[in-house]
C-alpha cells in the first residue's frame, strides 16, 4: 500500500496535481510517524485505519464548510476526500449492513455490545458512525 501511494505521490508531482501531490504527502507522512512509533511496518489494516481517520477528518470540514457556507472549501475538502477513499477497499452496501445490524439485535439489545461484534464483522469495509446510527435506529424501532 505505501509502495502506491509513494507511485501514486510520484505522477501527481509528474502532472501537476498539487491537491492529490499535498494528500498524499500528509498520508505517507502520517502513515511513516504511525510506523516508526511502532517501532515495525504496519499490517494493512493499520493503514487503513489512517486513511479512514484521515477521511473523516474532510467529512467533518465538509460538513462544517457546507454550514458555513463556503463551497469553495466544500470542493476542496472532497476533491481530498475522494482521492482518500480511492485507497479505502469498497465499503458494504446498507442492505448488507441493515440485514447484519437487525440479526445482532435478535441476539442482543445493548448497542456498545451490538458495534463490537459489527466491527470485527465489517472490519473497514464500513464507515462505523454511519453503522453506529443505523443500529440507534434499528434499536427505536426506526426503519428505513
Amino acid at each position: 500500500m505505501i509502495t502506491e501511494i509513494t507511485q501514486q505521490l510520484k505522477e501527481a508531482l509528474l502532472s501537476g496535481n498539487t491537491t492529490k501531490a499535498n494528500v498524499l504527502r500528509v498520508l505517507r507522512g502520517k502513515i511513516n510517524t504511525a510506523a516508526e512509533l511502532r517501532r515495525q511496518p504496519l499490517e494493512l489494516q493499520d493503514v487503513y485505519s489512517i486513511i479512514r481517520t484521515e477521511a473523516k477528518a474532510r467529512r467533518d470540514s465538509i460538513e462544517a464548510f457546507t454550514k458555513g457556507n463556503r463551497e469553495d472549501l466544500v470542493k476542496i475538502e472532497q476533491a481530498e476526500l475522494d482521492i482518500l477513499n480511492s485507497f479505502l477497499p469498497a465499503q458494504i452496501p446498507d442492505e448488507t449492513i441493515i440485514a447484519a445490524i437487525k440479526e445482532a439485535i435478535k441476539v442482543e439489545k445493548k448497542p456498545g455490545i451490538i458495534m463490537k461484534k459489527l466491527s470485527t464483522l465489517f472490519a473497514g469495509g464500513a464507515d462505523m458512525s454511519k453503522v453506529s446510527k443505523l443500529v440507534i435506529k434499528e434499536l427505536n424501532g426506526e426503519t428505513n
